[in-house]
């Protein structure tokens, strides 16, 4: 027990000269540069005409109104008869094997979705009766 009481002044010995070591080296002087950075501003020294000021010139709205969201919807709309120009115009520039590809590979893409989604029962009793 003599050791671990010794061992314990020592741990408390250490930590004071730690902490009387902070407070020498706290106050030595700190270098000139920050000193200046933490000197309180000197209101006189600011002119007026070097101050600047900021104007708002447009309001911001966290949420638009419904009527400028459904007008501006209005305006977007796109007609089935532009839907269907755009789809035969493009179908148009593209060559006939191209076309054909993309049918083959969505039909192949259809059937395969609905036979992996159908279920299969098969029923080991006999139906004779």
């Amino acid at each position: 027990m003599n050791q671990s009481n010794k061992d314990t002044d020592d741990i408390l010995d250490a930590i004071k000269s730690m902490m009387s070591n902070d407070q020498h080296n706290s106050e030595q002087g700190l270098p000139k540069d920050i000193i200046e950075l933490t000197k309180p501003i000197d209101e006189k020294q600011i002119n007026e005409n070097e101050s600047s000021i900021l104007e708002l010139t447009e309001l911001v709205v966290d949420e638009a109104p419904d009527e400028t969201v459904a007008a501006e919807a209005n305006e977007l709309q796109i007609s089935e008869g532009q839907i269907r120009n755009v789809v035969r115009s493009t179908i148009d520039s593209l060559p006939e094997e191209t076309i054909n590809n993309i049918i083959n590979e969505e039909l192949k893409r259809v059937v395969l979705d609905r036979l992996s989604s159908a279920k299969i029962s098969i029923s080991s009793q006999d139906n004779k009766e």
